[in-house]
This record gives C-alpha cells, sequence and structure tokens, in this order.
C-alpha cells in the first residue's frame, strides 16, 4: 500500500499521520475477497454474454 499511502500524502492537507489512519480504516473493511457472483459477471461480460453477466450483476445485489 506503499503507492496508495504516497497518492494520500500528495493530497493537500493530508500528512504522514493521517495517511495511516486511513489506511488503517481500509484495512479493517477491505476482507481481500471478491464476490464471487461479480467475478461470473465480468467473465460472462469478456465472453460477450452480456444477458448471462447481467443475470449475475442482479444476483449479487440481491445478495448483498
Amino acid at each position: 500500500m506503499t503507492d496508495l499511502k504516497d497518492a494520500l500524502v500528495d493530497i493537500d492537507g493530508v500528512g504522514e499521520a493521517t495517511a495511516d489512519k486511513i489506511l488503517d480504516v481500509l484495512a479493517d473493511y477491505d476482507t481481500g475477497e471478491s464476490d464471487p457472483l461479480l467475478e461470473k459477471a465480468r467473465k460472462a461480460a469478456r465472453r460477450g454474454d452480456e444477458r448471462r453477466a447481467a443475470i449475475f450483476l442482479r444476483r449479487s445485489e440481491r445478495d448483498n
């Protein structure tokens, strides 16, 4: 996350300590897991199957 921290510090008024606090909050909320339905939607879209991609997206929204 060094690149993210550098980008945060580049924001006017954000220092090292604030950047570290932001990174801590992001880490607390990041599960690191992707939604399997979103992955299926991406794969369907890459194959050109928009209908199936839309179905997976709707299911993902419903379940989350």
